[in-house]
């Protein structure tokens, strides 16, 4: 009885183990299976977008469990951290670059494509995803979702000259949105780095010709303030992460137009600690200085 009882059971660990099942058994029974290698062809047979979705969601698991780790840690370990267990975009770009050209015609390989560009911005993958992302997919409407990072990072004509080249090859309304509303982004920070260049740290970490650039670049205000009343005119009601264009270029607007160095301030009116009705106008002429505050 107990034969027929063993060999039951190591039959139905056999037939769980070869329908796919992962079966704990007793040592005392049976050994424990060894995990096999994968199948080679287990990949070719996955869609391009499941590979390509695979390899991003594994980075993403990696940097979640870093940051719960980060997180979690003293200050003393933090760094060590770092060093060890950041998960690197470059470890997963060369992959995903390899998809995206071996189906250059799928759908997914824009996804790739920008996860690189937008993970590695700088880096060589990054620079040649950007240029294959403008040479084969410059009017699909998916690169709404990278055109505003292209206005992040170091300043250069590269940029310039992308930003508007999607603005005018895009046929679709919100990425030339978008588009616009970036390059308005992107001249706002080459006026910030201009003002950096005495910080050498600054400099040194700007390859010559982009350092070049910088230091060329002029742009009148008036032109500035136009881009942006573009935006709030022709793409004002284009949605960008839970708020409209017209929102996020009517707040810059009135910062050019009220808050820049040489603009007249727009009027205050208000009680002040006592009490008594004020208006910022009635001190026109002598130095103010206002601190906005709240309790809450």
């Amino acid at each position: 009885m107990k034969t027929k009882q063993l060999k039951l059971l190591v039959g139905l660990v056999l037939g769980f183990a070869s329908a796919g099942w992962v079966t704990v058994v007793s040592a005392t029974t049976m050994p424990l299976r060894q995990e096999q290698p994968a199948n080679q062809d287990d990949e070719s047979e996955k869609s391009a977008k499941q590979q390509i979705d695979e390899i991003i969601a594994t980075f993403e698991t990696r940097m979640t469990e870093f940051s719960k780790e980060y997180r979690s840690a003293s200050e003393e370990d933090r760094q060590k951290i770092i060093d060890e267990k950041l998960p690197k975009a470059s470890d997963y770009s060369g992959r995903l670059m390899e998809l995206a050209k071996q189906h250059a015609d799928d759908p997914a390989a824009v996804d790739a494509l920008s996860w690189v560009f937008s993970r590695g911005r700088g880096d060589e993958a990054s620079n040649e995803a950007l240029e294959i992302l403008l040479r084969d997919h410059v009017e699909n409407e998916k690169l709404k979702d990278i055109v505003l990072m292209m206005s992040f990072g170091n300043p250069s004509q590269k940029i310039q000259d992308s930003i508007k080249r999607i603005i005018n090859e895009s046929p679709h309304h919100s990425v030339q949105g978008i588009a616009t509303y970036g390059l308005a982004q992107f001249y706002s920070r080459v006026n910030q780095y201009q003002g950096l260049l005495d910080d050498p740290r600054i400099a040194n970490s700007l390859a010559e010709e982009d350092l070049q650039y910088i230091e060329d670049f002029k742009l009148d205000p008036s032109q500035h303030e136009a881009l942006y009343q573009t935006i709030v005119d022709q793409y004002g009601d284009v949605e960008y992460r839970n708020r409209t264009l017209g929102k996020l270029a009517g707040g810059a607007l009135f910062e050019i137009q009220y808050l820049s160095i040489g603009k007249q301030v727009p009027d205050i009116e208000g009680a002040d600690l006592d009490g008594e009705a004020f208006k910022l106008s009635d001190y026109r002429g002598k130095v103010v200085v206002i601190d906005f505050w709240g309790d809450w």
